[in-house]
């Protein structure tokens, strides 16, 4: 009787956890379902959270892990795609696919020879295996090597003839490379025999997008949305169409419908944000860019795009511009307790663009200069605050201890007032090439203009250089005809890529003259702040390679002032040349000037050093003293040799064929 109650107790407790065990299975199975519909919807937030789900209702079930890998490697997340894969091979040892999944984020995280290890790994096997084929090929764009993955590509069409990816691929590679006619040629064979996938459909859209010919783009992408009125890809870059085309009303309509598909879609209320721009309804343009900006405060692009915005459209007051410069006053205040003055330094000054008559903003800015050891500009800053109206007991304290020290400066005693000289600048035009080579054109399109507005703005915080014109423009030749005409000394042509994640920007500076470059300037950043820390270290290096030049202002017998001091690194025994008034030029190969010998009127020797001026020995060169107020003093000239430019790498090009 005990024995029969004890087998129908364990045939009850088997029965009760086969059921559950096979609800688990039904559970995971549905949610993996829903998984790959968000996957094909390409909304991978939502596939990442169902795969996820699946996996803890089954966590031995591994299709999503390999689905996760998937989405991890489309979403750039290339540690949790490796380790996702690296699961699934121990749950599915025979899918030898996986090593070329593996490859693939192998390369994605830049471990090469890793990569190169699992694509053999599968091709030893299968020597004619397409994913590997097509990793190989990935691997060789990774490393520079793009026409040798174009030829990988072209192999894998004798085994495919119609290979969608190979051939989307070829035209993404010849477009990268220059060579339209190639690629074009790849893209209408892609068309011909895929001419009802919406992904065909959208790299043509992209690429006449990219190449301007809106009516052919206009026509691709509208059928790419009919194809696939999901796809949110499609419906961007039709909005973007729009937009060029003055169709506000169309592309309000295409945001709003990836709006209602995804409420936190940044694109589109990026996208929606220029419209209302482009309508000038700036207020609920302002709203577009903040709904963004309370979800991603770090998006540094709609953050530079509205501030530039209530810049020019709103009054000093304005409420919006005390909401923007706050911000950065805050982020200057967390800088400043890390001991990052020069960042801290920078937030300052641009809260104080937003709201000149912020006394806080004014005050913490005026501090950077007080900790670095200026106290001139200190006080200065202290007089705009008491001019503003402040008027306060510990202000008026340090603008007097601050005045008395004034009084025993080298300006004090030639009577000059050091920040309010007018001195000779390098006249300088900007000019930006919009984005294109990297056909990463759907990020923030509309950025090049306000890019180079926060470009100019960084440049005229020197002292030394004048921002005489600034635009986009499609060419060096266009630059430099408009350069001669703006009669700037020099002109800087720049150029920019963004990605998701990263951010390059180099420049050439060009003597307007003869249109010779002088010098090449690169910087790449990651991460939060990448656009402001590329632009602080390009200007600070254009800043360092301008050579030193200043004025003689004033004279008295064998003593005279200068008019560069601390703020140019001129130091006390610093030996400078005295050159005749106009007699200095510019020298065509290397940044610095020419002069003629009996130019040389005599050498300067500094014996005291102000923040902006410095006093020291006049030095006549020969008998005769002719040796004037207003006459150049540089330092003696060095050659340089110039620093060989780099090549751009492939990233973003890898970056695109893996969303293919």
């Amino acid at each position: 009787m005990l024995k029969g109650a004890k087998i129908t107790l364990l045939l009850f407790l088997f029965i009760s956890f086969s059921g559950r065990f096979l609800l688990f299975a039904d559970d995971a199975l549905l949610l993996y379902k829903d998984g790959q519909k968000a996957r094909y919807e390409q909304n991978y937030g939502r596939a990442i959270e169902k795969f996820r789900a699946s996996l803890e209702k089954n966590p031995h079930y591994f299709l999503p892990m390999i689905a996760l890998s998937e989405c991890f490697l489309k979403t750039g997340e290339y540690d949790e795609a490796l380790k996702y894969v690296k699961l699934a091979q121990k749950y599915d040892k025979n899918n030898i696919d996986l090593y070329s999944l593996e490859g693939r984020i192998e390369v994605g995280l830049g471990n090469l020879d890793k990569a190169r290890e699992a694509f053999n790994r599968v091709l030893a096997v299968q020597p004619n295996n397409l994913k590997a084929r097509f990793g190989m090929a990935e691997l060789d764009i990774a490393v520079g090597q793009k026409r040798t993955a174009a030829k990988r590509y072209i192999e894998t069409l004798t085994l495919s003839p119609e290979s969608q990816r190979a051939l989307l691929s070829l035209a993404l590679i010849y477009e990268d490379l220059g060579e339209k006619k190639i690629s074009e040629s790849y893209l209408e064979l892609a068309l011909k025999y895929h001419s009802n996938n919406p992904d065909v459909q959208i790299a043509a859209g992209r690429y006449f997008l990219k190449i301007k010919d809106l009516k052919s783009a206009k026509i691709h992408l509208e059928t790419a949305v009919s194809l696939a009125s999901h796809r949110k890809e499609a419906k961007l870059l039709l909005a973007q169409v729009y937009i060029l085309t003055g169709d506000f009303k169309d592309a309000g309509r295409q945001l709003q419908a990836v709006i209602n598909l995804d409420r936190g879609n940044e694109p589109a209320w990026y996208l929606k944000g220029i419209v209302y721009e482009r309508q000038g309804d700036y207020k609920r343009a302002f709203n577009s860019f903040f709904n963004i900006l309370n979800s991603y405060p770090e998006d540094e692009v709609v953050r530079i795009t509205l501030e530039n915005l209530v810049l020019k459209k709103t009054g000093i007051k304005d409420p919006v511009r005390k909401r923007l410069s706050r911000y950065h006053y805050k982020r200057g205040l967390l800088f400043e307790s890390q001991n990052y003055l020069d960042t801290a330094k920078e937030e300052y000054r641009r809260a104080l663009m937003l709201e000149p008559q912020s006394k806080t903003a004014r005050l913490a800015y005026a501090g950077i200069f007080k900790t670095y050891g200026y106290p001139i500009k200190y006080l200065n800053e202290l007089k705009v605050i008491q001019k503003l109206g402040h008027n306060d007991p510990d202000i008026l304290d340090e603008i007097e201890i601050y005045s008395s020290l004034d009084m025993n400066s080298v300006a004090k005693r030639w009577d000059i007032d050091q920040y309010s000289i007018q001195r000779d600048k390098y006249t300088v035009s900007i000019f930006l090439i919009p984005p294109g080579k990297n056909g990463n054109i759907s990020v923030h399109p509309f950025f090049p203009e306000d890019f180079l507005e926060y470009l100019r703005s960084y440049v005229l915080e020197y002292y030394n250089m004048n921002v005489k014109y600034y635009e986009t423009t499609n060419d060096f030749e266009s630059a430099f005809n408009r350069a001669r005409k703006e009669l700037t000394n020099l002109f800087l042509i720049v150029q920019y890529n963004e990605s998701e994640r990263d951010f390059l920007t180099d420049a050439g500076l060009y003597l307007t003259r003869t249109g010779s470059k002088l010098g090449y300037f690169k910087e790449y950043r990651t991460g939060n702040d990448r656009i402001r820390d590329a632009v602080v270290r390009i200007t600070r290096k254009l800043y360092n390679f301008m050579p030193v030049r200043g004025k003689l202002l004033k004279r008295s017998f064998n003593l005279g002032i200068i008019d560069i001091g601390r703020f140019n690194n001129v130091k006390k025994n610093d030996e400078l040349l005295i050159i005749k008034k106009d007699g200095l030029t510019f020298n065509t190969e290397q940044m610095g000037f020419l002069y003629k010998n009996k130019d040389i009127v005599g050498k300067f020797k500094v014996s005291a050093v102000d923040e902006m001026v410095s006093e020291g020995s006049v030095i006549k060169n020969g008998f005769f003293d002719l040796i004037n107020p207003g006459d150049e003093i540089i330092y003696q000239q060095k050659k340089t040799e110039r620093k060989k430019e780099k090549k751009e790498n492939s990233k973003n090009l890898l970056q695109r064929i893996f969303k293919l």
